[in-house]
């Protein structure tokens, strides 16, 4: 299990653990060993975690152990195989479709994408095959986690082992990005228990554990060759440019080259066009609404593009010089939400025709978000921090379909 919440954890403050299992089918396939602390604080083991060096050859904390920890390369190398096997062998039990659809469920019309409708009363996603679809996955999913090592760390002790020279790691391992340095040990790793073909042996393995997990969707930002082979559905993200007044991430629809520059960044992810495993795609990544627009809007210079339509229509209303100016400014916030979604919707069927438009990962943000993507976004996107799928964003009356994409 886990915590819902990203705060602080007190374990002293920790009274009892209560376990709540769902299952519709009745049947629970669990193993429940002894609850247990990561490590106990103590003097003895605060001087040991100071002592270097701080990670030993795999990547691991030295100072502490933990079930599971391996003890060298020979054991990891024969636990990730047997994991791996597993995993293959579960995934021949699984009573899922080709995309990972529900097989037993209410069958609709398979039209070769992904898609959207709504059944009794509930809106679903229907995969190629036509098989009802719940979409769970995880972001950044691949063989990349890099630890930083700066200058300080990688010339001192803090890691027990880093490829250096013409050290055959050397290329898996290490990566600049943005001047600082990276190690890569998971890749590393892989490339040390199964050798040359390791890239090949571990994308089967994640395909396998997917479908052996429940799982059936590559979410934002996971590794594209693992997209492209054509075994796990997966998302798309592209990026868009926004304005720095009030609020930072805050988009500019009425930029005379929105639509070009969003369909410029579309274009790189080209590839996936007619895709049948392309889910969707999301266009940026919890932008920064503000509660209302009037005053963001005032900030902006007067040659901005937004604060000159918003100013054009005011005129049209017959108050361009009212003293409620922010007020009236605040009205305009549908339309100018309902242009931001439009011109992204458009831009995805101008480039990846026929590909679901999955909004643009809302985090926080006034219900205008919901009024304004209705007849744009096929599918509302919301990052929550709950246990519930939900959204403020989204006035209850909203016929939308809604994705928890975080």
């Amino acid at each position: 299990g886990h915590r819902i919440h990203w705060r602080r954890f007190f374990p002293e403050d920790l009274r009892e653990i209560t376990m709540v299992i769902t299952s519709t089918s009745g049947l629970v396939d669990l193993l429940i060993d002894p609850p247990f602390l990561a490590w106990h604080e103590s003097d003895g083991l605060n001087n040991k975690l100071e002592k270097l060096p701080y990670l030993d050859e795999l990547g691991q904390v030295r100072a502490v152990d933990w079930p599971g920890k391996a003890t060298g390369i020979t054991d990891a190398r024969k636990t990730m195989a047997k994991q791996l096997k597993a995993a293959e062998d579960l995934t021949k039990k699984r009573k899922v479709g080709k995309f990972g659809g529900w097989t037993e469920g209410p069958k609709q019309k398979g039209t070769g994408r992904f898609r959207t409708e709504k059944l009794d009363g509930k809106w679903w996603l229907i995969d190629p095959e036509g098989y009802l679809f719940f979409s769970v996955g995880a972001c950044l999913t691949g063989h990349r986690t890099e630890t930083l090592a700066e200058p300080d760390r990688a010339h001192g002790n803090f890691f027990s082992y880093l490829p250096k020279g013409k050290d055959y790691l050397q290329w898996t391992g290490m990566r600049k990005v943005g001047g600082k340095q990276f190690v890569n040990f998971p890749a590393m790793n892989y490339q040390r228990y199964f050798g040359e073909g390791w890239k090949k042996k571990i994308n089967q393995g994640i395909h396998d554990r997917y479908r052996a997990w429940g799982l059936n969707t590559l979410g934002c930002w996971s590794d594209e060759n693992l997209q492209k082979e054509g075994k796990t559905p997966y998302v798309l993200i592209s990026s868009i440019w926004w304005q720095v007044w009030g609020h930072r991430k805050f988009p500019s629809p009425f930029r005379p080259d929105f639509q070009a520059d969003m369909e410029k960044g579309l274009k790189k992810l080209a590839w996936a066009k007619n895709d049948p495993y392309c889910l969707g795609i999301f266009i940026g990544n919890e932008l920064e609404w503000p509660d209302r627009i009037g005053q963001t809007i005032l900030k902006m210079p007067t040659e901005h593009p937004t604060k000159k339509w918003a100013l054009e229509q005011l005129q049209k209303l017959g108050k361009p010089n009212s003293p409620a100016l922010a007020k009236d400014l605040d009205k305009l916030y549908l339309p100018f939400v309902r242009t931001f979604f439009s011109k992204c919707k458009k831009a995805v069927e101008n480039v990846l025709p026929g590909t679901l438009y999955l909004g643009c990962r809302t985090h926080r943000g006034p219900s205008v978000l919901g009024q304004g993507a209705l007849g744009s976004v096929d599918v509302f996107s919301v990052n929550v921090y709950d246990s519930r799928v939900r959204s403020w964003q989204v006035p209850a009356n909203a016929d939308i379909p809604i994705m928890a994409s975080e």
